[in-house]
């Protein structure tokens, strides 16, 4: 089926592997120490917990997938040894997180891979990927918006603590927007309530639509209800992170 075959390999062979389908639509799955984590990478302190997401599409009936670092301190880095934060690619890639080597393989009903390691070895060199930058850092005030960017809409957030709106521009929606109760998440000042996990959501631009992700949080997201893993955001969607706190999308017309 279409989608992306994900293999993780350390010291001692393969860690982790799984199968992202993508014939539903969008599938994601998150990388790292974490106990919920899809993909995980145990015993390593280079690794954060939730440490990347992997988001999985169809776009003009080809597989394409997104990396998102989930602003950890190391990030990753492609076979080169480049950091990335954000890439996004339609063929074989390999790349570095922490001590562990992570290969992706775009998977269709025609895929013929070579047999031979070393020839797939050179195909992985020869991957192409687009890489995302990252939008500055921003402040609840200052929005998330690259210099002279105009806004392409907001993200209202309503806690305990307040609410405070947020203008997010195209470039920080291509990274991903990362919310959560750590101070390396967007917009964590208004995201303190013990309920919601240190790095809970992830809000990305896709094939030209948005959406949330769950990046393996202990309590969800929940549309009316619904606690998907993946939600598209419409302008007024609202997802319950807690029975406390929301997050509201809002496009600017």
């Amino acid at each position: 089926m279409p989608g992306l075959a994900v293999v993780a390999l350390g010291e001692d062979g393969i860690q982790a592997k799984a199968h992202l389908c993508a014939a539903d639509g969008v599938n994601s799955a998150i990388a790292g120490r974490h106990e919920l984590a899809d993909i995980w990478l145990a015993d390593d302190p280079a690794v954060s917990l939730r440490h990347l997401a992997v988001v999985v599409f169809l776009e003009n009936g080809r597989v394409r997938y997104r990396l998102v670092d989930l602003h950890t301190s190391s990030g990753f880095t492609d076979h080169a040894g480049h950091v990335l934060r954000a890439c996004e690619a339609e063929d074989a890639l390999f790349i570095r997180c922490g001590r562990y080597s992570v290969m992706f393989v775009p998977t269709t009903a025609e895929t013929n891979w070579p047999k031979k390691p070393r020839d797939m070895w050179q195909v992985l060199r020869s991957s192409k990927r687009r890489r995302l930058p990252r939008a500055r850092p921003a402040t609840i005030d200052e929005g998330w918006l690259s210099r002279d960017e105009e806004p392409l809409g907001e993200l209202l957030i309503r806690s305990q603590q307040g609410i405070g709106t947020m203008a997010v521009g195209w470039r920080a929606l291509a990274a991903g927007v990362l919310m959560g109760r750590s101070d390396r998440c967007d917009g964590d000042v208004l995201l303190s309530d013990p309920h919601i996990s240190r790095v809970h959501l992830l809000i990305v631009k896709l094939a030209g639509r948005l959406y949330a992700i769950d990046t393996a949080s202990r309590n969800g997201i929940f549309n009316r209800g619904s606690g998907a893993r993946v939600r598209l955001l419409k302008s007024g969607s609202r997802l319950s992170l807690s029975g406390l706190v929301s997050v509201e999308w809002r496009y600017f017309h």
